[in-house]
């Protein structure tokens, strides 16, 4: 397609100060094709589906504002022309987002924007650094490429530190892709045996607003009563391949991990320590993989199902996953109810639970060194080195989560499950 959806140039009645508002561009070769005006403005217009949404040619000044440039070939570039790019969303721009074609219009300055799932976020074949800070570049590290990042790719001659952290804009495309998760689990450590968790960590205050998982992740304050930190994990199969001796072997692949809390009553709770919906994010530094939003699902993404297995880890509790695949979306969610039976778990030939009684079954107390496995080492390592020692949450010989190390957690948690293993199977190299 080479035609354009507004063109500036030779020919044009008025060249001195062209303002572009509340439009649509979409479907063209270019939605925007200026060769000379003095000034040009676009803002609050979307450009999508076209070759390339804008192109400045020799405009000495000129401002993109509050723009969306969506599933283009490439957004914008600039040549012999100089403005500002602020408060604008690039997102599923499959070449650049952003290229700075020349010297002359290194000038440019690109700040506030959100950038994500582009080819590359910005591209400068300018001698000198184009400034580039202040945006959020798809991932909380940052930018890839010149950055450190998971973000989308950013040449090294672009200046692109302080940059924002997390998403600028409500409902942006930007926002990493979730879905609901809602699950119940007991843990054997702290089960009261009246269908409930004991708080005891939360009272004592003994529970960091850090979690101890894989995302690190931090609230202002643990919410009033939960029980601990667990993490939530969504698994998905990888492939299924024939081994040396003949056998097709199914492999098993964490796509993320989110952390989030334990209500007493088996909840897997968000953080205001009640809603049993948890909003679980997909991270492309787990994944190593770009995401792709496909419009046609629900804030989907096209490489990857809505199916997963649900994993549950708990720092001293042997993890369990669900029996098959379970349906997730980003709208609804319905109750896997770990709590029922071991049916509901997957299994390598073991229990993945223990029964608490009462029609219960919970995750098995006494992994101290978090190995998948119980034995001596948890009693030797872990517990017998910690017996009787002042608290602190690091310390992982409290089986039962009471907010002390002593002879009940080796007694009634370690002793009962030595021997046990995680049912969970193993994740390839």
């Amino acid at each position: 397609n080479n035609s354009v959806g507004i063109y500036v140039g030779d020919g044009s009645s008025d060249k001195s100060r062209v303002e572009i508002k509340n439009s649509t561009l979409s479907s063209n070769g270019h939605g925007i094709f200026t060769e000379s005006a003095q000034y040009i403005q676009a803002k609050t217009t979307d450009f999508m589906d076209n070759q390339l949404g804008v192109l400045f040619d020799g405009v000495p000044t000129f401002d993109l504002d509050f723009n969306e440039f969506i599933d283009n070939g490439d957004g914008v570039m600039v040549t012999l022309s100089s403005g500002q790019i602020e408060n604008n969303i690039f997102s599923n721009n499959e070449g650049f987002a952003v290229y700075i074609f020349d010297e002359a219009s290194t000038g440019t300055e690109i700040q506030g924007n959100e950038f994500c799932n582009s080819g590359i976020a910005v591209d400068n074949d300018g001698a000198s650094n184009v400034i580039a800070t202040g945006n959020y570049w798809g991932d909380p590290g940052g930018p890839s490429g010149a950055g450190t990042g998971d973000g989308d790719l950013i040449d090294s001659g672009v200046t692109f530190i302080p940059f924002e952290t997390f998403t600028l804009f409500a409902n942006s495309p930007c926002e990493p892709p979730y879905v609901l998760v809602e699950a119940k689990i007991f843990l054997e450590g702290p089960y009261d045996g009246n269908n409930a968790m004991t708080n005891n960590l939360n009272t004592q205050g003994g529970i960091p607003t850090s979690s101890p998982y894989f995302d690190g992740r931090t609230v202002d304050e643990v919410p009033e009563g939960v029980v601990d930190w667990v993490s939530i994990e969504l698994w998905q199969v990888l492939s299924e391949v024939e081994s040396a001796s003949g056998i097709n072997e199914t492999f098993y692949f964490p796509v993320t991990r989110y952390s989030a809390f334990l209500h007493p009553d088996g909840r897997i709770v968000a953080d205001d320590g009640t809603t049993g919906q948890v909003r679980v994010l997909f991270q492309q530094a787990l994944s190593k993989r770009k995401f792709k939003f496909d419009k046609q699902s629900v804030n989907g993404v096209s490489e990857l199902t809505y199916s997963y297995y649900i994993v549950i880890k708990h720092r001293n509790h042997l993890a369990i996953m669900s029996a098959a695949e379970v349906n997730l979306s980003n709208e609804t969610s319905t109750l896997y109810d770990f709590t029922t039976g071991l049916d509901k778990t997957f299994s390598l030939g073991g229990d993945a639970m223990v029964s608490l009684g009462e029609g219960n079954f919970g995750m098995i107390a006494g992994d101290g060194n978090g190995d998948g496995g119980i034995d001596a080492f948890d009693r030797n390592l872990i517990w017998r080195t910690q017996n009787g020692s002042t608290w602190d949450y690091t310390k992982l010989g409290d089986f039962n989560l009471d907010g002390g190390i002593d002879a009940f957690d080796i007694n009634l948690e370690w002793r009962p499950n030595n021997g046990k293993a995680t049912q969970l199977p193993e994740i390839p190299e």
